[in-house]
């Protein structure tokens, strides 16, 4: 069988299945819709508590109007929106706080190669050898220094909701 395509929303018409419980169950329990808001219509008053148990998102009663179902499509809308920007904004936090973590646990011991490194210098100053790690030193402590670059860049928003690292 073809995998299912990404779904944003689910609507049930209550009226339009024999047991509307049982169907919200199967949906939540299938993989594909088991963080997808789904919004149940024409649903009797007395069954509301068991939908919302069973997995539903929101329901409409039996006699509502097609504004209604616009008009709560578009809060789930918006709901998925601010998720997905406070995801981004976490996401984000989480790399800058792992670039000042990074550049801590590697400056600690890189300052230390760096102090033995120019001891050896100084007591054998014809090994070329020690050149090099000074080289290797300086180039991780160049990459360390990006690191912290990266954890004081400021973000730049797109339109579309978007954000990076303004790396300039």
């Amino acid at each position: 069988m073809p995998p299912l395509p990404t779904f944003r929303y689910l609507v049930v018409d209550a009226g339009g299945v024999a047991d509307a419980i049982a169907c919200l169950e199967a949906y939540r329990h299938h993989p594909a819709f088991a963080t997808v808001p789904i919004l149940v219509v024409r649903a009797p008053e007395d069954l509301a508590p068991a939908l919302v148990a069973a997995g539903a998102t929101d329901w409409l009663p039996e006699g509502f109007r097609w504004e209604t179902l616009h008009h709560r499509l578009q809060v789930l809308k918006g709901h998925d929106e601010l998720q997905r920007k406070a995801l981004a904004a976490e996401r984000l936090d989480t790399f800058k706080k792992m670039a000042g973590t990074l550049k801590h646990e590697i400056n600690n011991p890189l300052a230390i190669i760096s102090m033995q490194v120019e001891l050896l210098e100084r007591k054998y100053p014809e090994e070329a050898k020690l050149a090099k790690i000074g080289e290797m030193v300086e180039r991780i402590r160049g990459l360390v220094q990006v690191l912290q670059k990266m954890r004081e860049m400021p973000v730049e928003g797109y339109a579309d909701g978007s954000s990076i690292l303004k790396l300039s």
